[in-house]
């Protein structure tokens, strides 16, 4: 009887929705297709080849990684929108796209998945980490924290000092910088991880 007076509404255009997206909404922020993604980047390809043209010559990072949302106008409206502490359905409905896509890139099952800290948005991507653990029923841990170098300048350092050999790690990330995702990579190889995949949920 509520919706009949007060019919729910898309997180993001306020168009009628029966979930927390409308379907305009979602063709807009659809998974994208891995098929013609670099492996290694996830960057678009312009030909059948396996990698892109960077990733043949020099990768930006050793570890392969993905990403959720595009930077597209739909993807910056969702990234707002998450940080509002109300939007706990669209927090839950970007967790269950990153397993689906977490699925279709066939990596293998992480031991432990492990949070990339940042400065702002720590909240959501604390919950949406949270709720992709939960679905994927694996553990979750905030095993990074960031250090203060200078002024504007800071640090990824892991806290926990244990190893991590033969250990398959994924790090769920919002949309890091390189430089902190290299940081990152350092700390778990020096820890002997096994194998590290990363998981972003904007590019």
């Amino acid at each position: 009887m509520i919706d009949l007076f007060y019919p729910p509404l898309c997180r993001l255009c306020q168009a009628p929705a029966k979930g927390a997206l409308c379907p305009a909404c979602l063709d807009q922020i659809a998974l994208p297709d891995i098929v013609s993604r670099c492996r290694h980047c996830f960057a678009p390809l312009e030909s059948q080849a396996l990698l892109c043209p960077v990733c043949v010559r020099s990768p930006k990072l050793s570890a392969p990684s993905a990403y959720l949302f595009e930077p597209m106008h739909a993807a910056r409206r969702m990234e707002s929108v998450l940080a509002c502490e109300n939007e706990a359905a669209l927090r839950l409905a970007a967790a269950s796209m990153l397993v689906v896509l977490w699925h279709r890139l066939h990596w293998p099952c992480p031991d432990r998945i492990l949070i990339v800290p940042r400065k702002s948005h720590c909240r959501e991507l604390r919950e949406v980490a949270e709720e992709f653990a939960r679905m994927m029923d694996l553990p979750l841990a905030e095993e990074f924290c960031l250090r203060w170098q200078s002024p504007f300048v800071w640090r990824i350092e892991r806290h926990c000092r244990d190893l991590l050999e033969n250990q398959t790690i994924l790090l769920i990330d919002w949309a890091g910088s390189p430089e902190h995702l290299r940081q990152a990579i350092s700390e778990l190889r020096g820890a002997f991880a096994k194998t590290i995949h990363i998981l972003s949920v904007f590019s």
